[in-house]
């Protein structure tokens, strides 16, 4: 469980789902894990916002890799709330 107690970890909870709403949407969720594809969009927009920096540490380009997880939980969240209450 995760729990957002600090505004950098509440800040990118905020992101995450801006960007699911915006750029990703329930129903290509809900396409992907009924049809068991990769969501190759959802992959895709990590990539153009450069969060897959984050799992790279600071002294190799990247963003240091702390909150990689929080990101993918977040993403894993959206999909699973709005597929369970459909």
């Amino acid at each position: 469980m995760i729990i957002d107690t600090t505004p950098s970890l509440r800040m990118w909870r905020d992101i995450v789902h801006e960007f699911m709403d915006e750029k990703i949407g329930v129903e290509y969720c809900r396409k992907c894990y009924a049809n068991r594809e990769y969501p190759h969009r959802i992959y895709d927009g990590v990539v153009e916002n450069d969060w897959i920096g984050l799992l790279v540490p600071e002294e190799y380009g990247g963003q240091g890799g702390d909150m990689i997880e929080q990101v993918m939980n977040h993403l894993v969240r959206y999909r699973h709330a709005h597929h369970d209450n459909h």
